[in-house]
């Protein structure tokens, strides 16, 4: 019975691409708003597990060994990304709007129902709003991903983007207040459809 629960808790480094890499795209993608980053985010998190699997006890499950390496990837370029002084702003290529409808639905509190009508609804307010983070500038996206699509703690986004709590608080009252506007505006210029008249 030993032997049983000692082989569950080894690592299989030669599946970690077909059981997680997907996952760990889509995760990192939403997060650095960059296919082609996210995917060297993905590989460098399997490199570590692999390069650190003596570190690898048996006291958690692989995939969520292997998620911790990950969100500490991606935190490290997201950290990165800001220390860069740079003037250009970043290309629209490669971007990805990709995080979960669980995650939209922390953001926007909404309760989602199954029926058909409901399910277009809620499609069109994803769609909003992610819309609306991928039109956040990058610093505040950033702050607001980790804060509220995560969630870390405040302690935590402050010490993974090296920033300070009071800088937290500015960056994701802009977040919102950004968002809120955004939505607005795409509400308010959405065409009301015309009222049937007998």
């Amino acid at each position: 019975m030993i032997k049983i629960l000692k082989q569950q808790n080894e690592l299989q480094p030669w599946l970690w691409v077909q059981k997680y890499h997907d996952c760990f795209h889509g995760y990192a993608a939403s997060r650095l708003n960059d296919s082609q980053a996210a995917e060297d985010v993905v590989q460098e998190t399997f490199l570590a597990g692999i390069k650190f699997a003596d570190s690898f006890r048996g006291n958690s499950l692989e995939s969520t060994w292997l998620s911790s390496i990950l969100r500490n990837k991606t935190v490290d370029v997201i950290r990165k990304r800001g220390r860069q002084k740079s003037s250009q702003p970043a290309s629209d290529e490669g971007e990805v709007n990709s995080f979960s409808e669980d995650q939209c639905r922390h953001v926007i509190g909404a309760s989602f129902a199954v029926s058909p009508s409901k399910a277009m609804a809620d499609t069109e307010v994803l769609d909003l709003v992610r819309d609306a983070v991928a039109h956040l500038p990058k610093k505040q996206a950033d702050v607001f991903r980790l804060y509220e699509l995560d969630p870390l703690e405040p302690e935590e986004v402050c010490d993974r983007l090296d920033i300070s709590r009071g800088n937290l608080w500015v960056r994701l009252r802009r977040a919102r207040v950004g968002l809120a506007n955004h939505v607005s505006d795409k509400l308010a210029h959405a065409e009301t459809p015309e009222p049937i008249t007998a």
